[in-house]
């Protein structure tokens, strides 16, 4: 398996586990015009933390694949 591939895999376990059991989301019900209540949600302070990380991760990644794309145009895998 690729750095790539690995790593790609590992961003979308942590965008995946983005849930309100792990205290990554808060939510509440509110009421609605439409129907049942409903329940929105929004990034607990711990969730803004793991979207950071996340972020973080992604950039690197995304400087690995552009530095790929880079020495590809300039003819480095000929």
């Amino acid at each position: 398996m690729s750095n790539v591939t690995r790593e790609i895999k590992e961003n979308f376990k942590l965008s995946k586990n983005l849930t309100e059991e792990n205290g990554f989301l808060d939510s509440i019900k509110k009421e609605s015009a439409f129907g049942p209540k409903r329940k929105y949600y929004s990034l607990s302070s711990l969730g803004k933390k793991e979207l950071k990380n996340f972020y973080d991760n992604w950039e690197e990644l995304r400087d690995s694949i552009d530095s790929i794309f880079k020495d590809y145009e300039e003819g480095k895998y000929e």
